[in-house]
């Protein structure tokens, strides 16, 4: 199953918009033959999380409290949030009266510390997950790309269109 599921993701991934800061959620559809051998259906950009009966209920319960624990999303200070906004469109309007003084490097280097010190402000001290940083808790989701399978997959299919070229 993680074969066809890997095998779809590199034959669709020039289709799939690359996003830093959200997630896409793909439902498979895929048919287990008398060999148990894995069939692809399809695969739902959008899948139902409607609960039905009783097996819906454990699986899709199951499968959003997983999913908000690998997303982890932080809890943010609204108050700190409007307190800063309001004060950069202040800072802005200031520095367009009177541009600043001071040489562009220093100008860098506070303008930094300060959105150090408002992120800490507004997110409690709490860091996000950075950008390929692995999700401490995945529950019962597998990591299966990147992996070895998936460089697997794609150097195969990159030979075969190299070998289509050449021909």
């Amino acid at each position: 199953i993680l074969d066809v599921i890997v095998k779809s993701l590199v034959a669709g991934e020039d289709s799939i918009p690359f996003q830093v800061n959200s997630f896409d959620l793909y439902g498979y559809d895929i048919l287990l033959d008398e060999s148990f051998r894995p069939w692809l259906i399809e695969i739902n950009s959008s899948p139902s999380m409607g609960r039905d009966n009783s097996l819906d209920y454990v699986i899709k319960d199951a499968l959003i409290y997983d999913t908000m624990r690998l997303v982890r999303p932080l809890h943010f200070d609204r108050a700190a949030l409007l307190s800063v906004l309001n004060r950069r469109a202040h800072d802005l309007a200031q520095e367009k009266k009177r541009p600043n003084q001071l040489p562009p490097t220093e100008v860098e280097a506070r303008a930094l510390q300060q959105l150090n010190e408002d992120l800490t402000d507004i997110l409690h001290g709490e860091r996000p997950r950075q950008y390929g940083e692995m999700p401490q808790h995945l529950g019962n989701f597998q990591r299966i790309a990147p992996s070895a399978m998936h460089h697997q997959v794609q150097r195969t299919i990159s030979n075969w269109h190299l070998g289509r070229r050449i021909d």
